[in-house]
């Protein structure tokens, strides 16, 4: 399942101005700058102004009024569902690595036979870092 398909019809409570972008597509660019190291909205902005051509060719998208801003990031994932968006983000790390259930309990035992070159320690090891979803300060 591909980035697009897992976050594909999700619910969107967003009204007016708020829907300026495509709910899946804000979505998509937040994952892939998190998963390439931004550690706040500025950076998830940052990191999607930059690779806007990358975006057009990779996922297909017009990208007309550009990429979204650091406020529009925090905005949306301010209001976004937590439990959806985690149910679906759990279902593409589950389809990547073919595990369903208990990655966290048995891939670090040895029970999956391949383990991406970039896993050295357990989730444990590593301090929280993703922009919180669902949190409203």
């Amino acid at each position: 399942m591909t980035l697009v398909e897992t976050f594909s019809g999700l619910p969107d409570s967003r009204r007016g101005p708020a829907k300026r972008y495509v709910l899946m597509e804000i979505v998509v660019m937040a994952v892939c700058a998190v998963l390439c190291g931004a550690d706040n909205w500025a950076e998830v902005a940052d990191w999607c102004r930059d690779r806007q051509q990358w975006l057009r060719e990779r996922f297909g998208w017009s990208l007309k009024g550009g990429t979204p801003s650091h406020d529009t990031f925090g905005d949306l994932f301010r209001v976004l569902d937590a439990k959806v968006f985690e149910e679906r983000f759990r279902q593409w790390i589950a389809g990547l690595v073919g595990v369903v259930d208990g990655c966290e309990r048995n891939c670090w035992a040895g029970s999956l036979s391949f383990k991406p070159p970039c896993v050295e320690a357990p989730p444990s090891a590593f301090p929280n870092k993703l922009p919180r979803v669902g949190y409203v300060a």
